[in-house]
């Protein structure tokens, strides 16, 4: 339901937790695809909850070292760092 920016109010903070204790939680379909589609939400959601911008922007540089060193596609990577590259600008 985030990757359709529904009820983000309510599953952004519970992605969040999650999030704080495996960076590569899987969600539906590969590990790391939660981290994908929080970051990819809707961007005034984030406007909004500055607080828990932070605290993803924490969590991503936190483990930076675990998302470069995964053993996964080239792609799937690109699209963590590119996405958050666009998420770091919000605030």
């Amino acid at each position: 339901m985030i990757g359709q920016n529904i009820g983000l109010n309510y599953l952004i903070p519970l992605a969040i937790e999650r999030l704080e204790i495996d960076i590569l939680v899987e969600g539906d379909f590969f590990e790391g695809d939660l981290l994908k589609v929080v970051l990819n939400s809707e961007m005034d959601y984030w406007i909004s909850e500055k607080d828990n911008w932070k605290r993803m922007c924490h969590i991503f540089k936190s483990n930076k070292d675990a998302l470069e060193n995964f053993d996964t596609t080239k792609s799937i990577k690109s699209e963590w760092f590119n996405s958050f590259e666009v998420f770091e600008q919000i605030h």
